[in-house]
């Protein structure tokens, strides 16, 4: 097997990218989903949540607990309309909220 040097891995000039390249182009965008989330959310709720994923329309929102799900669960649908305002959520549809206990 030919060895080959990290950058030639995650560039992104390439045809094709790596799978490597790939998680780290979705971590990413992780990062910039929440960070847009939570300054549309009440400081106390935006720490305890954090975006999974936005694929198929669907928004995937991880909490850190059955109870902030909860409190989440009120106030994202009155956020709904803001966030597709963005054009990151502008095909969002609906919102699905997952309880993960590693989640902020």
């Amino acid at each position: 097997m030919p060895r080959r040097k990290i950058d030639d891995l995650l560039s992104t000039h390439q045809s094709h990218y790596s799978r490597l390249t790939h998680l780290l182009k979705h971590a990413e965008n992780q990062a910039s989903w929440t960070s847009q989330l939570r300054a549309l959310l009440p400081a106390e709720l935006a720490a305890h949540c954090r975006v999974a994923d936005i694929t198929r329309g669907s928004l995937v929102i991880q909490v850190g607990s059955a109870a902030w799900a909860t409190r989440l669960r009120f106030v994202v649908v009155d956020r709904l309309p803001l966030l597709q305002q963005l054009a990151d959520f502008r095909d969002v549809q609906d919102i699905r909220l997952q309880v993960n206990t590693t989640a902020p």
